[in-house]
């Protein structure tokens, strides 16, 4: 995850610290869905390698997993914003990009694109006594990521709706895209002897 996907050391190790995340017996990474109790009621697997002969990597949703559920991570101790996504890897990558500006949220991977995910974390959100004031798109910049940010802005007045979709493709994209143009800039500063 740290090596492939260029997820920050710092956020992985916090996500083991509290038993987020783990690793099955063929190396997937798995993303545990947690209630308000700490109970897992689901997961996401992720392929840490490419697959042989299909490209990509594996994903899927551990059978039995809550349906409108999701890989829920709170920052700070009152959030007052949930953040979606649409995928675990996602929510890592926004985290790493913007860590000291991540504040008060309540960041979830929906596993795709599920309003009922976004509804089950603002209700879970109020049942810890959150007050939910605004709601951040961070989906994918494509044509399914576009169509449910439109469906949000129908619902959600202006002010609530936060517009935090990644100029690449995806969180994961934007991420790596930013890690290489900081290495380029190193790199120009060392050739220009600065």
């Amino acid at each position: 995850m740290i090596h492939e996907r260029k997820i920050d050391h710092r956020v992985v190790d916090w996500c083991l610290e509290k038993d987020l995340i783990a690793q099955d017996k063929k190396d997937n990474a798995v993303f545990k869905w947690k209630n308000n109790h700490g109970t897992v009621v689901g997961a996401d697997r992720q392929g840490t390698q490419p697959m042989k002969d299909k490209g990509g990597y594996f994903k899927g949703m551990v059978a039995r997993s809550q349906e409108n559920g999701g890989f829920t991570i709170d920052v700070g101790k009152n959030p007052t914003k949930v953040a979606v996504f649409e995928s675990p890897i996602d929510l890592l990558s926004y985290w790493s990009v913007k860590k000291e500006k991540v504040q008060d949220t309540r960041m979830v991977s929906m596993g795709g694109l599920k309003m009922d995910s976004l509804k089950r974390a603002i209700k879970d959100a109020g049942e810890k006594g959150y007050k939910i004031e605004k709601v951040i798109s961070a989906v994918d910049n494509d044509k399914a990521g576009n169509q449910f940010h439109e469906k949000l802005q129908s619902l959600l007045k202006e002010d609530v709706l936060v517009d935090h979709r990644p100029t690449a493709k995806d969180w994961n994209d934007e991420r790596k895209n930013s890690l290489s143009s900081s290495k380029m800039v190193k790199q120009k500063q060392t050739q220009m002897g600065m």
